[in-house]
């Protein structure tokens, strides 16, 4: 009897533990203090079964050289004085300057960063189209996860994430 109730409670428990490995990465993102902004290059948001989303591309990806792009890399990004990402090369593992970021990336046919799809509350797409960058967190590994978008002046967008709080911004445009 104890044996089945063991064998029905360790999925479960796995499941659980699981989570809260990948909500602990997570969290360690959010309290990431490099801050990264991409220029984004935005697709049309619309899905009927997720409902609204913009389907993310970085400007990015088109200076990196195709020939030299594998399935799973790493990038050096130099980032200017408003904490705008440029691509600068490929990681060689040599120590970063200052004013540069390692960004992980993933390529089978497209790059993509792990953060390509910004989900959204329906009816607020007329705001989000406003979207010029992209803002992610960085650790020094460069893993990254997007916590929001901004717009051309780097006002932010919609809902962004914090390690604290939630918080909803919108321009004047859109309130």
């Amino acid at each position: 009897m104890i044996l089945k109730k063991w064998i029905m409670l360790t999925p479960v428990l796995l499941s659980l533990i699981l989570l809260g490995g990948v909500i602990g990465v997570k969290e360690r993102l959010l309290g990431s203090e490099k801050i990264l902004y991409l220029k984004l290059v935005p697709v049309d948001p619309r899905s009927i079964l997720q409902g609204d989303y913009m389907n993310l591309r970085y400007e990015l990806a088109r200076k990196v050289p195709e020939s030299e792009l594998v399935q799973q890399g790493t990038l050096v990004i130099y980032v200017d004085e408003l904490g705008i990402g440029h691509y600068l090369k490929m990681d060689d593992g040599n120590a970063l300057q200052v004013n540069q970021l390692r960004l992980n990336y993933k390529y089978h046919g497209e790059f993509k960063l792990g953060a390509e799809n910004y989900f959204f509350q329906e009816g607020s797409s007329h705001c989000l189209e406003l979207a010029e960058y992209a803002e992610l967190r960085v650790n020094d590994d460069g893993d990254s996860l997007l916590v929001g978008l901004r717009d051309h002046e780097m006002r932010p967008l919609g809902t962004h994430l914090l390690r604290e709080q939630w918080f909803i911004t919108m321009p004047n445009s859109c309130d």
